[in-house]
């Protein structure tokens, strides 16, 4: 499916009646008043629209990118981050190279069977699987862009293992700029 940015209008949540589209980072308005009248519209054509520019968005920007599909990556507000620049930036996966040292066995299934319990049922069991299956892909990707990650695993509050990835960066911070610098 192709999509073109001439159908593509939100607006902006950073300051009020600001209409912005975010195209590899440039701004709809290029001057500072506000509120912004115009909106910005192209007539490209585009494999792949991501909305939002927090961690999730960035990453499937990213990852359509590196199979070929040309993106487009929209952001509502003034700055890139989302949520993620809030969280505490810790990635659960199944590590033996990092675990295994630390006396901590652990594996996918493991981490499949705690989500699956602590969920009381109403986890959906595909998406479970999926998720801890691809949980230690996703984190040697995110190493190959340049994300460092503490040696140590550790156990999240909320978690019953200790699978926890700790980025050397201060909360969703290494995840943001590595993936943005990327896109």
């Amino acid at each position: 499916m192709t999509w073109r940015s001439s159908e593509l209008r939100h607006t902006g949540g950073g300051r009020q009646n600001e209409e912005a589209d975010f195209v590899r980072g440039e701004r709809a308005c290029h001057d500072d008043s506000y509120p912004c009248e115009r909106v910005f519209v192209r007539e490209d054509e585009f494999d792949v629209v991501v909305a939002g520019a927090g961690g999730a968005g960035l990453a499937a920007a990213l990852s359509a990118a590196e199979q070929g599909a040309s993106v487009l990556l929209v952001e509502k507000m003034a700055a890139i981050g989302g949520n993620t620049l809030r969280a505490s930036g810790l990635f659960n996966a199944s590590d033996p190279a990092r675990q295994e040292p630390m006396g901590i066995t652990d594996s996918p299934s493991w981490h499949y069977e705690q989500t699956m319990a602590s969920g009381h049922g109403r986890n959906d069991p595909a998406v479970v699987r999926r998720f801890v299956c691809e949980a230690l892909p996703t984190l040697k990707w995110l190493e190959s862009l340049g994300v460092r990650f503490m040696p140590e695993t550790v156990a999240t509050w909320g978690a019953e293992w200790p699978r926890g990835h700790k980025p050397t960066q201060p909360r969703g911070q290494a995840y943001i700029r590595t993936l943005s610098s990327e896109c």
